[in-house]
């Protein structure tokens, strides 16, 4: 004979949501936990990138705008005779619309005075934040909640670089804490536990959009094959270093040589 099995009780569902909802908050604290080590790797990785080969991509950058106004000049020069003093080749135009504005607008952003705590400052700030807001010291599901949102807001602020969002955070200290709400009886406590792995999921489906967003930026691909090289015993960063001296050295070649040109024609820049 078979038996048809019973519906669960509310009770039973409400006891069987807790537990799903334990496991997803912790698998939810997990990946924020992997997605905020990504974000710092990747910040690492670009710190020690611009050490090793910074300085070579400056100078090739600076190189070629050289390079590119002093090729201007010339054709100015050249254009002179043909079609008037007045004459402005494609390529200065292009520039004039186009890059100019762009470097302007860059060089704005880089000329910003930024001042940094040490970086042993900042790592306190957060083990202390971290120890304030962790979800484990909650006392229920509302307190919990919001500790986690504030523990995800410090992963992010942290993983980022924005001391500023640290402060802030640690400046909520002061704040009263909310008021509990009125304890729901089952059914509504069915409803809000629903609603709590509605949310989690969606969550869950941001990081991992965030993680492949990540992942797919040139910056984490170079890193990774850094990685793989050591493995073979090639230092890629080495060699990449060493490619960019050459191609320094033959556009600063190439720029010496049109300055020769330049005063030749008197034009000296």
């Amino acid at each position: 004979m078979v038996t048809r099995k019973q519906p669960l009780s509310q009770r039973e569902k409400l006891l069987r949501l807790r537990a799903a909802v334990r496991r997803a908050r912790q698998e939810l604290a997990n990946a924020e936990a992997e997605l905020a080590q990504q974000r710092a790797d990747a910040a690492a990785f670009e710190r020690k990138l611009l050490r090793r080969v910074g300085r070579l991509l400056g100078q090739l950058t600076t190189l070629e705008k050289e390079v590119k106004g002093y090729k201007i000049q010339v054709l100015q020069w050249q254009s002179r005779d043909t079609l008037g003093e007045n004459y402005i080749p494609v390529e200065e135009q292009y520039y004039r619309v186009w890059e100019a504005p762009r470097e302007a607008a860059q060089k704005q952003e880089t000329d910003r005075p930024l001042v940094l705590p040490s970086e042993k400052d900042v790592k306190r700030l957060y083990r202390q934040l971290a120890r304030r807001f962790h979800p484990d010291l909650a006392d229920d599901d509302s307190e919990r909640h919001r500790r986690h949102e504030q523990m995800s807001a410090l992963n992010e602020a942290y993983s980022s670089g924005n001391v500023r969002g640290m402060m802030a955070l640690a400046d909520g200290r002061a704040e009263s804490p909310p008021t509990s709400p009125p304890p729901l009886n089952e059914l509504d406590s069915v409803i809000a536990l629903e609603e709590e792995l509605q949310r989690i999921g969606a969550r869950r489906r941001e990081i991992r959009a965030e993680l492949d967003t990540l992942m797919a930026q040139p910056t984490v691909q170079l890193a990774v094959d850094v990685k793989l090289a050591a493995r073979e015993g090639h230092d890629l960063l080495a060699e990449m270093r060493w490619d960019l001296g050459r191609r320094v050295d033959r556009l600063r070649a190439e720029r010496d040589l049109m300055l020769a040109q330049l005063r030749e024609l008197g034009l000296e820049p």
